[in-house]
């Protein structure tokens, strides 16, 4: 967010060349670029912003979404005051922007209309901008289209469409950078349920809180 082309310097982490997994999720430090309008000293308050901004939409955006169904809007702030969004606004993490574009997404989403159709894939290509682990949403939602349709091809263009920008995203990070967009995963421990809290055991504070 304050040196998008120079950025890549500071992303070493030990030998370890985190650029092109930084860079992958790219929507979050532009939002908070364009907020600080390219002030440096601008960028950290536009971070929280950004988040803050972010966790309200996403949490009205469920209300919604509860309303439409004839629900207590009030199950939102489920969402809103988790605990893991919480940490995430105040630690400037990415995952704020990506569920609350995932919100929009889902709320957006109709399976009889193609405009709200096209609008939900946009959503969910900018989410996965944001961070990929919200890559599972628009497959459920392809997966959902295919099953009303019972025809795979307005499923394989909204898939197309919500995926095809990070991929083509990370490809060219890769042959930019020559590096991996792909944090290392660890093989089969990220199948386990909460293996990256369990693996820092013995806890210290930070990790307690």
């Amino acid at each position: 967010a304050a040196d998008p082309t120079h950025g890549r310097d500071y992303m070493h982490y030990g030998r370890d060349d985190q650029s092109g997994v930084r860079y992958a999720r790219i929507a979050y430090p532009l939002l908070a670029r364009g907020l600080s309008v390219g002030d440096a000293r601008a960028v950290p308050y536009a971070l929280v912003s950004v988040n803050v901004a972010a966790m309200c939409v996403g949490t009205a955006a469920l209300a919604v979404w509860f309303v439409r169904r004839r629900r207590s809007p009030w199950a939102a702030v489920i969402y809103g005051l988790w605990p893991g969004l919480v940490f995430s606004v105040f630690r400037d993490l990415s995952e704020p922007v990506a569920y609350a574009l995932v919100a929009l997404a889902v709320l957006c989403f109709d399976v009889t209309r193609t405009r709200r159709l096209a609008g939900a894939a946009v959503l969910f290509a900018v989410a996965l901008l944001a961070k990929e682990t919200t890559i599972v949403f628009p497959l459920v939602a392809g997966a959902a289209l295919t099953l009303h349709d019972r025809a795979w091809r307005r499923a394989a263009f909204f898939v197309a469409g919500s995926l095809g920008p990070m991929l083509a995203w990370r490809l060219a990070l890769t042959l930019w950078f020559h590096v991996s967009t792909l944090e290392r995963a660890g093989g089969w421990t990220v199948l386990v349920p909460f293996y990256g809290m369990a693996k820092q055991w013995p806890w210290d504070a930070v990790h307690w809180l």
